[in-house]
């Protein structure tokens, strides 16, 4: 894909860092975008930043580790806006400390988040940008813990590591 004019992002952690760095480039690419996050006042600025400078705007907060909300958000924009060009599966979180220094619920609120985030939002949207069977593509955020483990991150590591394995298995659609 080489024209992003007029197409359709969707991204996921919008609100901040990676997420609002790529809505920002998404919209000044003339992208319409379709954002999630969980911090309700983040998402409304950028997207109130982004509708000011003539973008088209979808956005909703919620918890990407919700499979039912990022469902009906999905619904929402398929029917709205249409099946996307583009998705981002970029809301991740960030624990850094000893593997034992965290307790088995921050365990399972970063796996939550930063793996099965992701498997949400390609089951809730992937199935769509087959069925409409033009040039998509996907992108799942793994930042350097899907790469190598490095210390006092283990706990990052483990929860995006996954993605490795999610960008190779998308490979294979």
């Amino acid at each position: 894909m080489d024209q992003f004019k007029g197409k359709l992002a969707v991204i996921t952690g919008a609100g901040s860092g990676i997420g609002r760095a790529l809505a920002t480039r998404c919209a000044r690419e003339g992208m319409r975008v379709a954002l999630v996050d969980v911090q309700q006042g983040k998402l409304q600025s950028l997207a109130s930043r982004l509708e000011a400078a003539g973008t088209q705007v979808l956005s909703q907060a919620l918890d990407v580790s919700d499979a039912a909300a990022v469902t009906a958000f999905a619904q929402r924009c398929i029917s709205e806006l249409g099946a996307p060009d583009l998705l981002f599966n970029n809301a991740g979180i960030l624990r850094i400390g000893e593997t034992w220094s965290h307790s088995a619920e921050e365990w399972l609120k970063m796996l939550s988040i930063n793996v099965m985030g992701v498997v949400n939002g390609l089951n809730a949207f992937l199935p769509a940008m087959l069925e409409a069977g033009k040039p998509a593509h996907i992108i799942n955020t793994g930042s350097v813990g899907s790469l190598v483990a490095a210390p006092a991150m283990a706990q990052h590591t483990a929860a995006k590591w996954p993605c490795a394995a999610l960008r190779n298995a998308s490979r294979l659609i």
